[in-house]
């Protein structure tokens, strides 16, 4: 929302004339468009299954498609893994010497892991440099393998001299220059040997036939004399520039063919002194011309013999003796020549990818849960190609298909998306590429196929999901067919949704359905993924209901963005798995948001990587096939002792915290912080009964919509609630209400001082309201009021001097006669941790300076008061937050310095008294944040899983979001993948979540 002409004038009224800024008592507040059900439903982590980040056995006598091959000075072989993620360095006999990257980790690109490597040379200096196509970059190590620098933008595509858009090929001239395969610009880029750019060969973005254009060019090579050698794969031929990048002839057709000279997809290209070595990978063969009239010589491949046969070949290369590699990609071997191109060794086992076993996945796609617990996993169709069985435990009993190897009999798979049970526990496989439906006993043991490939009533045009009913009864997503088949238990077709071939919008239409799911009742769910939507029909096939919005990619609520699954549990409520998102969304039976799983792309626990399927166990368990980071993770409904109170993020996923909490009159008030990049204002939420929320604030108490982020603080003064805010790009703010609806602005100045960019916490002292602020100019302030009006306000910290060193004020107490002041360092030059003290208000000391004499300990958040002590918590980076109590405020122990046995603590910047114990709450963005009780602060004990069961609850903002209400604890968490939430603590049902750590100070 934009300032209105009217909201512009009272802000310049304001600012001349010092008057007030209101709030009318009945605002328009701006609902979430999303239709939200009641609040408590969640689900807290409990499991992994499988490894997170290891697709497969680590071992370096296999290689997983290998792609490119380049040798160096010392005649040793190195080779890429397209599939395998990995650059693979041996000696010329055959010996293992060393690896960079990771095997079958595709997800990241960065100095240690490749996404997809493409290509490898090693220029005169021994660096090796990696073509890594799907992360758009090219990128060089030294010669034992450590990151030295790159070319390009990491997973950033682009036409201009900076960028590439599927880097494919490397090679080097004499000179040192550098010449970049551009494949997807359809161009070679040349750049000197510092990495400027130099000139372009082609015409960017354009694929021609022409002399000088290329339809995605692949490997190149260069030869002594300069001359360049491009395997221009679309145009089907190899095209020779002199060393001036003069062109001067063509090898091939330009036009697919299996003659000789002819290519099918020339993918590599090697050249000695006398030949010409072509990839000519459609055709499953080399060939070799005469380098110096361009006319056919010989062919390599295609006999009889193992040794002398090919699966398309990606790339060659040929030593100083002559010996020529190739590059046997679907055979998953590099096979090596002699001069005479007698067979002389393989490297890698020939059509073996790599070793595995049931405990690790390679890019799991889909699962299904039976009665007993059990699992059926089926691994994504370019990797794992298997079914594997695991028993309730998570034991492995049985697999189905090789690893990474594609087949269409019945012991193979060549694209299983989807997986179901009947009640017998037998198992159905969607296998998209084969076009059927595999049906398994619950032994193992092959039953029948249902399909076959077409668009008859018992064909399938890529089946992707597949899903059995209590009657057993079966339903396909029949992607490409768009529909969904349904048959009988005896297999028998029955009846169609959607019209065959014919991809459509409205009810009657799907657009490429990806999964289908049946509850109790016999309602059909299909997840209908380009028009991002589910569908839901009744048992006679009538359209009844959708959720998200047609044909609208989203991350709010209301929303999905490529939606690949759907389950329903026992008691209706439905389950959005979002490729996207990622994420999956539960909805109650009516279509109400509930709550969100995921939401953040990472491989923290609670975090996914393009998941793609989703089920439910009996219990209500919940496991999402997370597939990039190989993983199942399983989900248990609620957390033991807690109840979240509000749905996430009062609606909006970018409401990302909830900041502060405070009573006023009865009722329970909530501030909150909204997305900085959506730049929408905070708002104020008020309950009666600590779970109903409505807004009594517009984003930015309408005026300040797109400014204002975050309500800091609320307190109660005078018979008024407070707001502080700030970090909106403006000067920080106090507003206030007398009945919690209506509002008016006390400062929209910072003061007076406009570096105050934020008026960060509030005191009550001898009757006065003071607020503490956040200045990166010159330090953290504090002020006064007796009245808290407007123009009523007293600088009383610092002096005129100012602490440039300090950054604000993150909390207050009133201990023992004296106001006390947590201020934390400035992010830009990092100071140590101080506490200022006042016995009137007025004149301050600095009783703890240098961060409890510990000089990593730079932040920190509020007080709390336990037994006639004061306590404050401190960030510390290296050895995990700290924890310090003091008698008398001058003289401080240390209770906690360790995180609590975890560095992943790192910040403890809340504390709460609550039935007579001591709460500390640490940050960690690991697993989420811990919360930790104490009677004596000598004996602790968990109070919470880590995160309240989700890693993405890291942090809540100092002691601003913890308070009492009704005789309950209420704390308020960030949580920046699906907004902020508020959980409630259960003291008599409470659960502990770690051993009692004893600790004797």
């Amino acid at each position: 929302m934009k300032h209105t002409k009217l909201a512009c004038l009272l802000l310049a009224l304001t600012l001349v004339l010092g008057a007030p800024l209101a709030w009318a008592s009945t605002p328009a507040v701006m609902a979430p468009a999303v239709s939200v059900s009641q609040p408590g439903t969640v689900y807290r982590y409990t499991e992994t299954i499988g490894e997170t980040g290891v697709a497969y056995l680590a071992d370096n006598d296999h290689l997983y498609h290998p792609v490119g091959v380049g040798l160096d000075g010392a005649g040793n072989l190195w080779v890429t893994e397209g599939s395998g993620s990995r650059s693979m360095k041996y000696s010329m006999n055959g010996t293992f010497l060393m690896s960079i990257g990771t095997p079958g980790l595709s997800y990241l690109a960065d100095e240690t892991h490749f996404a997809n490597p493409a290509d490898i040379a090693v220029d005169s200096g021994g660096n090796v440099w990696v073509a890594d196509a799907e992360a758009d970059r090219v990128v060089k190590f030294d010669s034992t393998g450590g990151y030295l620098t790159q070319l390009g933008v990491t997973w950033e595509e682009g036409s201009d001299e900076a960028h590439f858009t599927g880097a494919a090929s490397v090679a080097f001239d004499s000179a040192g220059n550098i010449y970049i395969s551009d494949r997807n610009n359809h161009r070679v880029q040349v750049f000197d040997s510092s990495g400027v750019y130099s000139e372009t060969l082609g015409q960017t973005g354009v694929a021609g036939t022409g002399d000088y254009q290329f339809d995605s060019p692949m490997r190149i090579a260069i030869d002594e004399d300069g001359n360049l050698y491009v395997a221009d794969t679309g145009n089907h031929r190899v095209q020779i520039f002199d060393a001036s990048l003069t062109y001067t002839y063509t090898l091939g057709s330009g036009t697919a063919g299996g003659g000789n000279s002819q290519f099918d997809s020339p993918r590599g290209v090697a050249v000695d002194a006398n030949y010409i070595y072509v990839a000519d990978s459609n055709n499953h063969r080399v060939q070799i011309f005469n380098r110096g009239s361009g006319t056919y010589d010989d062919t390599l491949g295609g006999s009889v013999s193992e040794d002398y046969q090919f699966n398309s070949p990606r790339d060659v290369a040929i030593d100083s003796a002559g010996s020529l590699y190739v590059a046997d990609t679907l055979n998953n071997r590099v096979q090596k020549y002699n001069s005479s191109l007698v067979y002389v060794r393989t490297f890698g086992v020939t059509g073996v990818p790599y070793l595995t076993d049931g405990y690790h996945y390679n890019q799991p796609y889909d699962l299904a849960v039976d009665d007993t617990g059990g699992i059926a996993i089926v691994e994504d169709w370019g990797r794992g190609l298997r079914l594997i069985k695991l028993d309730s435990s998570g034991i492995p009993q049985f697999t189905i298909g090789e690893a990474g190897i594609h087949g269409g009999d019945n012991d193979h798979f060549s694209d299983p998306s989807g997986v179901a049970f009947d009640a017998d526990r037998n198992i159905y496989v969607a296998d998209c590429a084969n076009h059927r439906v595999q049906i398994f006993k619950s032994t193992g043991v092959y039953s029948t196929t249902l399909g076959s490939y077409g668009q008859g009533n018992d064909q399938f045009d890529c089946p992707r999901g597949v899903t059995v009913d209590g009657s057993g009864n079966v339903y396909v997503a029949d992607a490409s067919n768009q529909r969904i088949q349904i048959f009988d238990s005896s297999l028998t077709y029955s009846a169609t949704l959607g019209v065959t071939g014919v991809p459509g919008s409205d009810n009657d239409h799907f657009r490429w359905p990806q999964d289908v799911e049946v509850d109790a009742a016999g309602d059909i769910y299909v997840a209908d993924l380009f028009n991002q939507r589910v569908q839901k029909f009744n048992s006679s096939l009538a359209w009844q209901m959708s959720l998200g919005v047609n044909g609208e990619c989203g991350s709010d609520f209301d929303h999905f963005c490529e939606p690949y699954g759907v389950a329903v549990d026992s008691i209706g409520n439905i389950f959005v798995v979002e490729k996207f998102g990622p994420r999956v969304q539960v909805f109650d039976s009516s279509g109400a948001y509930l709550t969100t799983i995921g939401g953040r792309m990472g491989d923290h626990t609670s975090q996914l990587r393009e998941p793609y399927g989703v089920d439910v166990d009996a219990q209500g368990n919940v496991y999402i096939a997370d597939t990039l980071n190989h993983r199942i993770q399983k989900f248990a409904p609620g957390v033991p002792g807690w109840q979240q109170v509000n749905i996430n993020g009062f609606g909006e996923r970018y409401t990302r915290g909830v900041t502060a909490l405070e009573e006023f009159n009865g009722q329970l008030y909530a501030g909150t912080a909204t997305n900085w990049e959506m730049g929408t204002g905070g708002w104020v939420y008020r309950s009666s009964d600590g779970v109903a929320w409505n807004a009594v604030s517009e984003p930015g108490f309408g005026i300040y919509t797109d400014t204002i982020s975050t309500i800091i603080d609320l307190a109660v003064f005078d018979g008024q609630l407070y707001a502080s805010v700030g970090w909106g790009g403006i000067p920080g703010q106090v507003w206030r209400s007398p009945d919690g609806t209506t509002w008016e602005a006390v400062t929209t100045d910072g003061f007076g001082d406009g570096n105050n960019g934020a008026v960060s916490s509030f005191a009550i002292y001898n009757g006065l309201l003071y607020a503490g602020t956040g200045n990166s100019d010159s330090g953290a302030q504090i002020w006064r009021s007796a009245s808290g009006d407007s123009g009523d306000w007293t600088k009383v910290a610092p002096d005129e001097s100012g602490t440039q060193d300090t950054y604000q004020v993150t909390g207050f107490a009133v201990f023992k006669g004296a106001l006390y002041a947590a201020v934390e360092s400035a992010w830009e030059d990092p100071a140590l941790t101080q506490v200022w003290r006042s016995a009137n208000g007025s004149a301050w000391d600095t009783v703890i300076a240098d961060g409890f004499g510990d000089a990593n300990n730079l932040n920190t958040g509020g007080f709390a008061q336990l037994g006639g002590y004061l306590y404050l918590g401190t960030r510390n980076d290296v050895t995990g937050a700290q924890l310090w109590r003091s008698a008398d405020g001058t003289t401080w122990e240390q209770v906690v310095d360790d995180g609590f046995g975890d560095p992943n603590n790192y910040m403890l910047e809340k504390l709460f008294t609550f039935a007579a114990h001591l709460y500390a709450g640490v940050d960690n963005s690991e697993t989420g944040m811990e919360l930790w009780r104490s009677s004596n602060s000598t004996d602790w004990e968990q109070a919470n899983p880590d995160g309240f069961g989700d890693s993405n609850n890291n942090a809540t903002l100092w002691n601003n979001s913890l308070v009492e209400y009704q005789n309950q604890f209420y704390i308020g968490t960030w949580n920046s993948a699906n907004g902020g939430e508020i959980w409630r603590y259960d003291l008599e049902g409470k659960s502990i979540y770690m051993p009692v750590i004893m600790r004797n100070q």
